[in-house]
């Protein structure tokens, strides 16, 4: 019987509430009309960043991850192989100073009176990055009036609602390719940076491409110490 080797998005299963589902499943191509309506385009990479294209500050900056780390995954990776199970493509990474101190943002207004700024974080020599945010309302603030937008390096841009990071524990952001991202914030016409605290705790570090072709898969599964006639990340 050929095994299957299935890609392995969530980082640690108490990590993430949610594996990315669509990152195991082959791609499905969906008509031009339903990809191009709002809110449904901005979820998929669709949006655009509302402030001036200028460079951001990096607020989060982690350096490449430890050897321990990496020799610690590739163990992993060769057991989960050996055992036909999913291989993790990653791990997570704390951040030591996870607060952003929103008021202390260079805010832009917008033409709606809205306000907005924006910050890079970066994990070294990542593939791609998840963000989680965890965003917590003072006095008036509403979590309701927040988007926040991320980009990565591949030109798409991700719109989110803040209420998806304002509960019990932090949200994640989408897969961000390569190993720096923009973050914009925008708070609607009526609320103030003061009335809201944001952290962002965890780097999820992938040093493989959720989206990786078949070849690459089996590559990979090759370099970790085993390879299969078939060795995908679909069913052969």
């Amino acid at each position: 019987m050929v095994r299957k080797h299935l890609l392995y998005t969530a980082i640690v299963s108490t990590l993430l509430a949610a594996p990315l589902a669509f990152a195991a499943q082959p791609v499905v191509e969906i008509g031009e009309a339903f990809v191009s309506e709002a809110p449904m385009a901005k979820a998929m990479g669709g949006a655009a960043f509302a402030t001036r294209d200028a460079k951001a500050p990096v607020l989060i900056a982690l350096g490449s991850p430890a050897l321990a780390d990496n020799r610690a995954l590739k163990t992993r990776r060769e057991t989960q192989v050996k055992q036909g199970r999913p291989f993790e493509i990653g791990f997570a990474r704390n951040v030591p100073n996870a607060k952003i101190a929103l008021s202390q943002q260079g805010w832009e207004r917008l033409a709606d009176g809205s306000l907005a700024t924006r910050f890079d974080i970066s994990s070294d020599t990542a593939v791609a990055m998840r963000a989680s945010l965890a965003l917590k309302t003072i006095g008036r603030g509403n979590a309701g009036a927040v988007t926040l937008r991320f980009g990565g390096n591949d030109g798409r841009v991700f719109e989110q609602n803040g209420r998806e990071f304002a509960g019990k524990q932090a949200g994640w952001s989408p897969v961000l390719m390569g190993d720096r991202a923009t973050i914009e914030i925008v708070l609607a016409k009526g609320q103030r940076p003061q009335n809201f605290s944001l952290s962002l705790p965890q780097i999820s570090h992938l040093d493989t491409s959720p989206i990786a072709s078949e070849a690459a898969l089996s590559k990979l599964v090759a370099r970790i110490g085993e390879s299969d006639s078939c060795e995908k990340d679909i069913v052969c």
